[in-house]
């Protein structure tokens, strides 16, 4: 990756970081969105892209055993990358803004503090992933499995129904506390093929805080 970026990179990954570390004092969704607004939704690093499906899939077949194809900081807004296997990839502080990831694989992918913002992630697999300060305000999430994922994202107002999170790493906003449990008010419930799923949208208060008593070990029915 060249210097511009890097630069792209670090900037995303320090805006995430100011997003993230501000909203973890008990800032209200209201004020989340009052801070997204106060961002330019319609500027390049969130409405254009830096490749093409074409050339993420030239990429990946090029790889060789043990290779990884890093994207991280790439500006991928409004791309169609539906059904692609993503697991060789690296998407840390990546650009998905309104991007369609139905039924992609994602598993054990790093998409820490990317921006996913109004992206469809349908039925995507990020089994083992890490989405830490990942931003995915207004996702259609609905059906993704996260199962033993590290998730500390943003999903406020994103639809996930269905969604599972079975032995998943919950983060708080301050990315402290990890606990291998949901809190009640998340409303997550195991389904009749034995699988904890999330039932109704997420908003940023049901995120476990500061104060809330989880430890390692804990279980949704404990």
């Amino acid at each position: 990756m060249g210097f511009k970026g890097h630069a792209r990179a670090f900037a995303a990954t320090a805006l995430a970081g100011i997003c993230v570390l501000t909203l973890s004092v008990g800032m209200r969704p209201a004020a989340a969105q009052d801070m997204v607004n106060a961002l330019d939704l319609t500027s390049d690093d969130f409405t254009k892209a830096d490749m093409s499906r074409a050339d993420i899939e030239a990429g990946l077949a090029k790889l060789k055993a043990g290779e990884t194809l890093d994207l991280s900081g790439k500006r991928l807004n409004g791309l169609d990358l539906s059904g692609l296997d993503l697991t060789r990839t690296r998407l840390q502080a990546a650009r998905l803004n309104n991007a369609n990831l139905k039924d992609a694989k994602l598993d054990g992918v790093v998409l820490d503090a990317a921006w996913a913002l109004k992206s469809d992630f349908t039925n995507a697999s990020f089994i083992g992933a890490s989405l830490f300060q990942t931003q995915m305000m207004d996702a259609r999430i609905d059906g993704a499995n996260f199962s033993h994922a590290m998730v500390g994202a943003d999903m406020s107002r994103a639809t996930l129904n269905g969604a599972r999170f079975d032995n998943a790493r919950i983060l708080n906003e301050a990315g402290v506390r990890i606990a291998f449990s949901f809190p009640d008010s998340f409303q997550v419930r195991k389904n009749l093929d034995g699988h904890y799923e999330h039932v109704k949208p997420a908003v940023r208060s049901t995120w476990p805080n500061l104060d809330d008593d989880l430890e390692y070990g804990d279980s949704p029915d404990d």
